[in-house]
């Protein structure tokens, strides 16, 4: 054992011995490189004012460079929990009398607000020294083509090129030291925040955090009302019912076989639904959204296929009042204001239903859903009748069952949030009742737009048409209230991601960084929106421990796709290049992927039965090896990151000089289950096992009886 240990502390120093030997290696051929700039530059001749124009753009770089290591070690400051004084220690007591509960939250946004402004003014210094560096560049190389005669003019090219050369390979030498002392800075403000950790007063912090504490919750009157108590597990006598129905239409032949086996439950699988709660702290009083975990339920099977079911048929017919994401209702926009109806006095509305999934009316719903079939002239969807298709729904709609707090409900009013089907039962019933709200604003050459139950739309009319408006609509069905609001920039509850420091795979952080950088190009109209949302993204990813060079190179690759010109910092020059990169992003729209993706779902799934039952035709040997890929999962665990790279090099190592050799291997890697999955399908088991012993018991005792 002391030998192995021995020989990896071997190992381990030997490698950062080796790093070390090539950035020193690096760093001299650099410096020598450099120099070797430096003597071809210095054999032109230059005028005195020539040589003081180069000394000065030399300066502006390098106040420049000690703005961006100002920068640098800012950011680390934010990175390590560790912001200067100006920032830190605001005593929660002083403000508590003046704000009382709302005292955190307030303190908490003022404090990112200051650290937003004060990366700001670092951006805006570095932003003034470019424009003025590449000013005075402008001016001396215009003036050294004035002052050339005509057959030193290739001299003078050559002479600008080298010049270029030799700046850009200074200000990447000093870039990477102010990088080293960055990693520098990164160390002692780790060691600084690690020993003062305990002993720090309490302080209103910068960072997500829980700052509510969400009490056990009972079920209150109003709740009780949507909700059947009863006695016993009623998870077998569903499981029975589910299981009569399936044989009985499959019995009639008014179901196929593979489609009575995506819908009939597993009797060794199925689990009763339980309620939890999320809360809402974005919103006043913390309220909570209830969620019935039903995925092990015996109506499962049901929903999910009545959802691929239904679903693509709405989805086609219902397109035009229906935002697919938010790329979508920009180029609605677009399109109004193109057509002259956007004017100064235009209003953009929103509004969502309260609680809509909990509040839907069962039978009523089913009844909207066949109106809808038959709207569109559909008597069978994929040769089942609609007659069928809404016993199926009934069944899951109606045998909504779940445990909370060792007591048995049944949900009476309303689907289940965490169903499949209860969604598209839910779209379809606002289907129905946005019809007259939806023709009275198509009269009016206005946008009407829906994402579930949120609604956005355009008037020209008065407030008061549009309250009037709106207080009909809230009477179109006594379940379907409205939360009227305006639009705006909806501040999360947290500036949270996944943090840096979680056990995934790094393509996941750099997906979440892109996602964000798409979204903020998207949905920003001017440069002056996007680089307040960049700030706001990069504070954010600080905040969760993402290190400010991981956030800066997948800014810089973002622009590199579209852009040329980019200089210390991954910022956009002038409002004409953000333009185009917007351009370019919004064009890559999802209208297209939704339409295929609709399309290919409403064809009929006996052809994909048909084709499993098809040969694949043999091709040329060639192809086959080109083609060829071996791809291996497995789990990601941080520190098994380099096993992929053993693994590639015991295989080339292996069938080195053999036509293995052409296959591809290719890695992949799935998550770790964590805590809540790894404890709850625990918990569940031991309460199936408890429930099936006890049946099997009462079956004993029965038996004995007789």
């Amino acid at each position: 054992m002391i030998d192995q240990r021995l020989k990896e502390f071997v190992r381990l120093h030997h490698i950062d011995l080796v790093r070390t030997v090539n950035y020193q290696k690096h760093k001299l051929k650099g410096i020598i490189y450099e120099k070797r700039l430096f003597n071809q530059l210095s054999s032109y001749y230059l005028a005195e004012v020539q040589h003081q124009a180069l000394d000065q753009i030399t300066t502006i770089r390098k106040k420049q460079l000690n703005i961006f290591e100002d920068l640098t070690k800012f950011e680390q400051r934010i990175l390590c929990h560790s912001l200067p004084k100006t920032f830190d220690d605001i005593p929660i007591v002083a403000y508590q009398n003046l704000f009382g509960n709302e005292t955190n939250k307030i303190m908490q946004e003022l404090r990112r607000r200051k650290l937003n402004d004060q990366l700001k003014n670092y951006e805006l210094k570095l932003q003034d020294y470019e424009d003025l560096y590449q000013t005075e560049i402008n001016i001396f190389e215009s003036k050294l083509m004035q002052t050339s005669l005509n057959h030193q003019h290739i001299q003078a090219d050559i002479f600008r090129t080298l010049l270029k050369c030799y700046l850009s390979h200074c200000t990447n030498r000093l870039i990477r030291q102010i990088r080293y002392k960055e990693a520098c800075v990164h160390v002692k403000l780790v060691r600084k925040h690690h020993r003062h950790l305990l002993s720090k007063q309490q302080i209103v912090d910068v960072y997500p955090q829980i700052i509510v504490d969400v009490p056990k919750i009972s079920l209150n009157r109003i709740q009780l009302d949507y909700l059947s108590k009863s006695d016993s597990n009623p998870l077998w006598s569903v499981f029975d019912k589910v299981i009569l129905l399936l044989n009985d239409l499959r019995s009639k032949k008014y179901i196929l076989s593979w489609q009575l086996d995506k819908m009939i439950p597993k009797r060794e699988k199925i689990q009763l639904a339980y309620l939890y709660f999320i809360p809402k702290p974005h919103k006043t009083g913390t309220p909570l959204r209830p969620i019935v975990s039903s995925m092990n339920m015996p109506t499962t099977g049901i929903s999910k296929f009545l959802d691929k079911l239904i679903r693509p048929i709405f989805d086609k017919h219902a397109r035009s009042t229906t935002i697919i994401d938010g790329v979508d209702l920009i180029h609605r926009l677009e399109a109004y204001t193109t057509n002259g109806y956007l004017i100064p006095k235009t209003y953009l509305c929103t509004f969502d239903i309260t609680d809509l999934y909990t509040m839907l009316p069962q039978e009523e719903s089913l009844d909207i859903l066949i109106e809808f079939l038959l709207q569109y002239d559909y008597q069978k969807v994929q040769n089942i009748p609609i007659d069928i298709i809404r016993k199926l729904a009934l069944i899951v709609i109606k045998e909504n069952v779940f445990v909370y707090e060792k007591k048995f409900y049944r949900q009476v009013i309303g689907g289940a949030m965490g169903s499949a089907f209860t969604l598209t039962l839910a779209i379809i019933f606002m289907w129905k009742w946005q019809r007259q709200l939806v023709r009275r604003l198509k009269v009016s050459n206005e946008i009407y737009e829906r994402y579930v139950d949120d609604i956005f739309f355009t008037s020209n009319d008065s407030l008061e048409c549009i309250d009037q408006m709106l207080d009909e609509a809230n009477n179109f069905h006594p379940n379907i209230k409205l939360v009227r609001q305006i639009v705006y920039h909806k501040e999360a509850a947290e500036p949270y991601v996944v943090p840096f420091g979680s056990d995934h795979p790094g393509h996941v952080f750099r997906n979440t960084i892109d996602a964000a950088i798409t979204k903020a190009v998207r949905y920003s109209t001017t440069l002056s929106q996007f680089e307040e949302e960049i700030r706001q993204m990069k504070l954010m990813f600080l905040y969760n421990g993402y290190p400010p060079r991981h956030i800066d190179r997948q800014l810089t690759t973002l622009f590199s796709k579209y852009l040329s010109i980019y200089f210390i910092l991954p910022m956009l020059n002038n409002s004409d290049d953000f333009d185009y990169l917007r351009h370019q992003l919004l064009t890559t729209s999802t209208d297209k992927i939704y339409n295929r993706t609709v399309k290919s779902s409403t064809t009929d799934q006996t052809s994909d039965k048909n084709m499993q039952n098809q040969l694949v035709q043999p091709t040329d040997n060639n192809e086959i090896t080109k083609s060829k890929s071996l791809i291996i999962h497995k789990r990601h665990e941080q520190r098994l990151t380099q096993n992929q790279y053993h693994i590639q090099g015991l295989w080339m190592r292996t069938f080195h000089g053999t036509d293995v050799t052409n296959t591809a291997l290719i890695f992949g890697t799935c998550l770790n289950r964590n805590l809540k999955q790894e404890l709850m399908p625990k918990m569940i088991k031991s309460k199936r096992r408890a429930a099936i012993s006890q049946e099997i018991t009462t079956q004993h005792e029965t038996g004995k009886q007789t």
